[in-house]
């Protein structure tokens, strides 16, 4: 299911989405491991979506993913120039309480993946995430900014381990 991003991505890369283990070469729409995010402080998550950014923060959260869709545009299969869109809904990792949603768009470039999403959090604001990722890659992306009790935000997404249709996230804030 996953963007190896960010994809964060979410972000949010992007989300941040999202900012996802598919290979550059041989993936298809259709298998559940090449969705999402694989593909291309020490706070919790119910502390983190409460406040303003004001110190450095972690959230901590697991990623379902709802929905994946691939639009094939090159070549047939997965080539360049495909784009491929996910949600997922957002649980706090310690609590597994829903805490929101992703949103993520990423294109499929020669050698890497250009991801960018929202991580949007009921009732506080969204983050952004924008990044590039390639196969066998770090899986952070940037945290490009936010809204509303997330306006100040900037960080990094980082993209942890994939079980069947869900992917750990750690995003990480800095004021």
């Amino acid at each position: 299911m996953k963007v190896r991003l960010w994809a964060a991505t979410g972000a949010a890369a992007l989300v941040a989405g999202g900012l996802l283990t598919a290979g550059l070469g041989s993936a298809t729409a259709s298998s559940d491991s090449k969705h999402g995010w694989r593909l291309a402080g020490a706070s919790s998550a119910a502390d983190g979506v409460s406040s303003d950014i004001t110190t450095a923060k972690t959230i901590r959260l697991v990623a379902h993913e709802e929905a994946f869709q691939l639009i094939d545009v090159g070549s047939r299969g997965f080539s360049p120039g495909d784009y491929f869109v996910f949600e997922e809904t957002l649980r706090d990792r310690d609590s597994g309480r829903v805490v929101g949603r992703t949103s993520v768009q990423c294109t499929v470039n020669f050698t890497t993946v250009m991801c960018r999403g929202t991580l949007s959090f009921t009732g506080k604001g969204n983050v952004e995430v924008s990044g590039a990722v390639t196969e066998g890659g770090k899986d952070v992306i940037a945290v490009t900014g936010g809204t509303e009790s997330y306006q100040n935000a900037r960080g990094q997404l980082r993209v942890g381990a994939v079980s069947g249709r869900n992917t750990n996230l750690t995003l990480q804030l800095l004021p």
